[in-house]
């Protein structure tokens, strides 16, 4: 499978998950059947889908929806007053078993993001200044999804996985074109890569790599030779 290794910031917008307030009609591949599903608070469709349970009721409006945490948040700070009748207090609210069930199973696409059309040339150049070298090659051919599909359009390349929310999160543990941090990240190399391919980042930044980890060598010793003289100076001190 040939995907990206390099993603470059500008280029790489991944559909956000909050899980503070509803999904995204983004996310879904027929948002048209879940828009009777959304939350009255944030106007995605409804995460963890709850009803308010009311002592009033509200004048024969239809009944509605709310994502559990957007409703907790709003009780929690408006002293359990209803959100579409501040006249109705101590409100509480309980789960709505058949909406959530209904958008666990409705089918949604992988919120890695596309790439787009401008990717092959922004990698190879970003590949060629870091390597100083003019004879990296980097093909953006069409790849295969999990799905087994055929060679799709080099100009857009993106995860191709749809499945049910409720499979989502297995999915994105494991998705390819999940944005890492580099290896080396933590002793200097910022560059976020794409997992299915980490191996030729390391491949085209080798130099840039061994560099950071002789400078972390070198880093380390002084750090040790100054521990070790501190610890000179501290003995002769006790004698």
């Amino acid at each position: 499978m040939s995907v990206p290794y390099y993603v470059p910031e500008d280029i790489f917008e991944p559909l956000t998950l909050d899980n503070k307030k509803g999904y995204p009609t983004q996310l879904f591949v027929n948002p048209a059947t879940l828009q009777d599903f959304t939350c009255s608070l944030c106007s995605f469709v409804c995460r963890s889908a709850v009803v308010l349970n009311c002592n009033e009721d509200h004048n024969g409006d239809d009944v509605s929806t709310f994502c559990e945490p957007c409703i907790s948040t709003y009780l929690s700070t408006n002293g359990n007053k209803c959100p579409l009748n501040s006249s109705h207090k101590s409100v509480n609210f309980d789960p709505c078993v058949f909406v959530r069930r209904k958008i666990e199973q409705s089918k949604v696409y992988c919120p890695n993001g596309t790439l787009s059309s401008n990717l092959n040339k922004s990698i190879q150049g970003e590949v060629q200044s870091q390597s100083g070298s003019s004879t990296v090659s980097f093909s953006m051919e069409g790849y295969s999804s999990d799905t087994k599909e055929s060679k799709e359009d080099s100009s857009q390349t993106t995860c191709r996985w749809t499945g049910t929310l409720k499979s989502l999160e297995e999915h994105l543990i494991n998705c390819d074109y999940r944005s890492v941090s580099c290896h080396f990240h933590d002793i200097g190399c910022e560059h976020t890569i794409v997992q299915a391919n980490t191996h030729l980042h390391n491949q085209c930044f080798v130099t840039k790599h061994l560099q950071l980890l002789k400078d972390d060598f070198l880093q380390f010793k002084q750090n040790s030779k100054a521990s070790s003289s501190d610890e000179v100076h501290a003995k002769k001190g006790k004698k």
